[in-house]
């Protein structure tokens, strides 16, 4: 938020919610100095929900949940995520991004949230519905007791996340 705002965000109090009406984005700045201002991001705390698409002629959320937030989100994630990636994915987004910016000739400003690299790292290698399983149970297991977490498993995380920075 502090990247599109200038500051951090506990300044508004809108660290864990929807961005705050006094908080002024850059893109409401650029929106009215003649900009073009495009957002897209795949990721449920970065989304219309939250209002981050203050400003922005185009904002595109990428979200399958739309009205869905806290557990309720997560257990939707995760279920998402046993048969397909939790998130849109980079390559769906500079699609997106791609298509809307070659009609465009004017000044722009462009934001762009990826979440490839967010959690749960599913590893693209062997059989797909298992690792998507223990991903989401490393994954859960990282976020909720990461005191519980062997160096096996510590690896594991870092790994995959390895994996996925080089298949981007």
């Amino acid at each position: 938020l502090s990247i599109l705002s200038g500051c951090c965000p506990c300044r508004y109090g809108d660290w864990f919610g929807s961005i705050s009406d006094k908080r002024m984005l850059i893109s409401e700045i650029l929106q009215k100095n003649g900009y073009g201002t495009y957002g897209f991001t795949s990721n449920p705390c970065t989304s219309s929900l939250n209002r981050y698409d203050k400003g922005f002629t185009l904002f595109n959320d990428n979200l399958m949940f739309k009205n869905i937030k806290g557990k309720k989100l997560q257990l939707m994630l995760g279920l998402k995520s046993l048969f397909k990636s939790p998130y849109t994915a980079a390559n769906e987004i500079n699609s997106q991004i791609f298509f809307h910016l070659d009609k465009n000739r004017s000044p722009f400003f462009l934001w762009i949230h990826y979440m490839d690299l967010h959690g749960p790292y599913i590893s693209m290698n062997g059989w797909q519905f298992r690792n998507r399983i223990s991903a989401g149970r490393l994954w859960r297991t990282a976020i909720n007791s990461p005191e519980e977490l062997s160096d096996q498993k510590k690896r594991a995380l870092v790994d995959v996340y390895k994996e996925k920075s080089k298949f981007l």
